[in-house]
């Protein structure tokens, strides 16, 4: 079997997945990708040099989304934290210590 050198996730994936890390459970989300753009002259040499621009990402998160004041986006790029992260139910041990 050949060994695994790449794993790749869609947008979703990794949305949900960051909900799950940051433990958030609540709200609807949609990811968050900070850029930074930069303009120059490009080129593989001084002879073959054009005006161009370099886009990098720099930041990597999650954004709550806002009804009314988040601007309105499609469905399709915003997850909710209670269905992808649902709160943990608590162990009959707990419920145990709180009847005490």
């Amino acid at each position: 079997m050949p060994e695994i050198i790449q794993y790749t996730l869609t947008h979703k994936e990794l949305l949900k997945l960051l909900i799950q890390e940051n433990g958030v459970h609540e709200g609807r989300w949609s990811l968050l990708i900070g850029m930074a753009v930069a303009a120059g002259m490009y080129g593989p040499n001084p002879a073959q040099t054009f005006p161009g621009a370099a886009i990098t990402f720099n930041q990597i998160g999650i954004q709550r989304f806002v009804p009314g004041e988040s601007p309105e986006g499609p469905g399709s790029i915003i997850l909710d934290a209670a269905v992808v992260n649902p709160k943990p139910k608590p162990s009959k041990a707990s419920k145990a210590k709180r009847k005490r």
